[in-house]
């Protein structure tokens, strides 16, 4: 388990998060971006994260092998962050995981908060026409289900003109795009917290194309290479306001 202290002391409590999705969540290790803001945003701060993902997964298939209970069950987690696959619900209701789901993210949203931690929706994105559609239709789900939800797509469109290079053509985050992902659940689940005006340095590991498996925590799967990506303070600062 991956475990951050903004100032390297021990802190008699730890916030631990669970990430769960597939590779928009993996690609550029977003829980370890999230980890470093947090600890940096908080002074003595201690942000232990874990992952269940895997390439194309839905939460759907995290119910359905019961991974997510089993996780939930073991690890005590204060906050669990809910990422579906890419798009949804703007999506062809002919694919299962989006006929469900709806319902997969009330079940899931229901087991985390049965497990006493808060659940967040990490909503994704579309093309930048298409993605007020998806902010809307995302926003009545989160109404429908009652659970907080970091519009990240949305945060996308608005930061485009600060940081155009947010996404890979085939739709994957690119490092800054990583990054505002982590800055927008951030804001979404520590509102309090404010802007801090210095470098940001997050080491994880690089899993691209590691064929992690879905039912099982990414912390217990082969060791990668790590790799640390640092986010000056300018580009923080952009990042950050483009969405006030």
């Amino acid at each position: 388990m991956r475990q951050v202290a903004s100032d390297g002391a021990d802190a008699p409590d730890a916030v631990r998060v669970l990430f769960v999705g597939n590779s928009l969540t993996y690609e550029n290790d977003l829980p370890a971006k999230f980890a470093a803001l947090y600890a940096a945003s908080r002074r003595g701060a201690v942000v232990q994260t874990e992952m269940l993902a895997a390439g194309g997964a839905s939460l759907r298939d995290r119910l359905e092998d019961a991974s997510l209970a089993k996780t939930l069950s073991a690890g005590d987690f204060d906050l669990v962050v809910l990422q579906d696959f890419g798009g949804w619900p703007l999506c062809s209701p002919e694919i299962p995981a989006c006929e469900t789901g709806s319902r997969s993210l009330r079940e899931s949203v229901s087991l985390v908060r049965r497990h006493g931690a808060r659940a967040v929706w990490f909503a994704t994105w579309t093309s930048p026409r298409l993605q007020p559609q998806l902010t809307i239709a995302s926003s009545r789900i989160a109404a429908e289900v009652g659970v907080d939800w970091a519009d990240v797509g949305n945060a996308m469109r608005e930061a485009s003109g600060t940081a155009p290079d947010l996404l890979h053509a085939d739709g994957h985050p690119d490092v800054q795009g990583s990054w505002l992902a982590a800055i927008t659940l951030l804001r979404q689940t520590q509102p309090e917290l404010q802007l801090v005006e210095r470098d940001i340095t997050a080491c994880g590991r690089v899993w691209r194309d590691t064929d992690l498996r879905g039912d099982m925590l990414a912390s217990a799967q082969a060791e990668r290479v790590e790799h640390c990506d640092r986010l000056d303070a300018g580009t923080l600062r952009a990042l950050w306001r483009a969405l006030d």
